[in-house]
């Protein structure tokens, strides 16, 4: 299972990595994107087992938009993502979440524990 999703879409190089963030002890997890090896801004719309974050491609001069859906429990440390760019499926992938499955090791250990006790 990777945790880079790669495309490439008509000479753009588009890198899709999920992170786990500590925040919300990496139950969470935010899109880092990049489209020809520079970081890009996205929104992001979130619910509990879906989320979108949306882009924009400058290709021939014009800004052709661009969404990843992703869909997963929260609980897993694996999603699927959907990518999009100008209405055409660019591709489907399964990717792992960095740093959550620590989270579940640590949360494992704690149950077992306090079974234990």
């Amino acid at each position: 299972m990777n945790t880079i999703s790669e495309y490439n879409w008509h000479g753009h190089d588009i890198k899709i990595q999920a992170n786990a963030s500590p925040k919300y002890l990496w139950l969470d997890y935010r899109l880092n994107l990049q489209i020809d090896n520079r970081k890009i801004n996205s929104s992001n719309k979130c619910s509990l087992i879906r989320s979108q974050t949306s882009f924009l491609l400058k290709h021939n001069g014009r800004n052709l938009k661009g969404k990843i859906i992703s869909a997963g429990f929260p609980l897993t440390p694996v999603i699927s993502q959907l990518t999009i760019v100008d209405d055409s499926i660019l591709g489907k992938s399964k990717i792992l979440i960095g740093k959550r499955i620590f989270t579940y090791l640590l949360l494992f250990i704690a149950i077992l524990s306090l079974n234990m006790l």
